[in-house]
């Protein structure tokens, strides 16, 4: 994930990519998790911003967390 920076605000990236193997499979998990994270609107979850393409990758930019669910379910420190 890459942080960015804009006023008042902490977002993160996420670059996926389908290219390759399995490319059809690789854009339809993406299609999936884009409109799952337009659905969520809770003040307890990460806010989806968008997601932009460019060549076979796309960037689905959300709120900056710190740490990972994986992290929390791992009892990793923050």
């Amino acid at each position: 994930m890459q942080e960015i920076i804009l006023p008042q605000r902490w977002l993160q990236s996420k670059k996926m990519s389908f290219t390759g193997k399995q490319s059809a499979e690789k854009w339809q998990d993406i299609i999936k998790e884009v409109k799952f994270l337009r659905q969520v609107k809770h003040k307890n979850t990460i806010d989806y911003k968008g997601c932009y393409l460019k060549e076979h990758t796309a960037w689905l930019i959300m709120e900056y967390c710190l740490g990972s669910a994986s992290d929390i379910i791992e009892g990793k420190s923050l």
